[in-house]
């Protein structure tokens, strides 16, 4: 079995994660692939990754952990190149 990270990012507070979140869950339900852990944020993509504390995490994490891949509902949530 697959285990995987979740990655949800929302840019503003107004915004919320649950279609990401059940989107990501229904994709590894279907694949039979574990979620071993979930990175959330709300804050802006353009912001640099450093200064994106879930980033810093989820990068610790996966250098500590065996993961297979960390999933996300588009490239976007990873950050923008403004």
């Amino acid at each position: 079995m697959k285990k995987i990270v979740l990655l949800l990012r929302c840019s503003t507070s107004a915004q919320d994660y649950e279609y990401q979140r059940s989107t990501l869950t229904n994709l590894c339900e279907k694949n039979g692939w574990e979620i071993i852990s979930t990175f959330e944020n709300k804050v802006s993509g353009a912001k640099k990754n450093e200064e994106r504390q879930e980033i810093v995490e989820l990068l610790d994490f996966v250098k500590h952990n065996e993961v297979d891949a960390v999933v996300a509902t588009e490239v976007s949530r990873l950050g923008r190149n403004t």
